[in-house]
């Protein structure tokens, strides 16, 4: 927890159009102000902000820049977005939940905690990026559904989990 403002922090998953409309600029000007923009926010609502795009970015409440290096152009069909905050929220309940369990809790100071959150979102976007491979390699680009995606998050989880036993 953030024991400055007593709450976790945030982390906003705006598109394009979203981050424009955040960071008080008309959308056409917001690919040329991209990174600008995206630290602009994360400054100002003191939170991460994984700006959704076929290369995500993810902007730091201390103005870094982190990129993942996973996406798909596929993942820009409506509600993906959906997905990939549902997936962010679920990692960050698991951290969540071991913090208020006494018997699993991490002493984390509040930058060990932005590095956490970091890592999630970084996390969440390969995850993201997986299940999007496992429906286009079933199904094509074309076909990429929400429902299709979230239904192959476990098989990405297993793909991944065998390339990280491997390294």
């Amino acid at each position: 927890m953030d024991s400055e403002r007593g709450r976790w922090p945030l982390v906003l998953t705006p598109h394009v159009g979203e981050l424009a409309r955040l960071g008080g600029v008309i959308p056409d000007l917001a690919w040329e102000r991209w990174f600008e923009l995206a630290r602009g926010v994360a400054r100002e609502h003191e939170a991460f902000v994984l700006a959704k795009s076929n290369q995500c970015m993810i902007a730091t409440p201390e103005g870094g820049l982190l990129f993942p290096a996973a996406g798909s152009p596929a993942l820009a069909t409506g509600g993906t977005g959906d997905v990939l905050a549902g997936i962010i929220g679920a990692l960050l309940a698991r951290l969540h939940s071991g913090e208020r369990n006494p018997a699993e809790r991490l002493a984390h100071t509040p930058a060990d905690l932005r590095m956490l959150i970091a890592e999630i979102a970084t996390t969440a976007v390969n995850i993201h990026a997986a299940a999007s491979d496992v429906v286009e390699a079933e199904l094509g680009e074309e076909s990429l559904s929400p429902v299709d995606l979230i239904e192959a998050i476990p098989t990405a989880l297993s793909s991944m989990a065998e390339v990280a036993r491997m390294d």
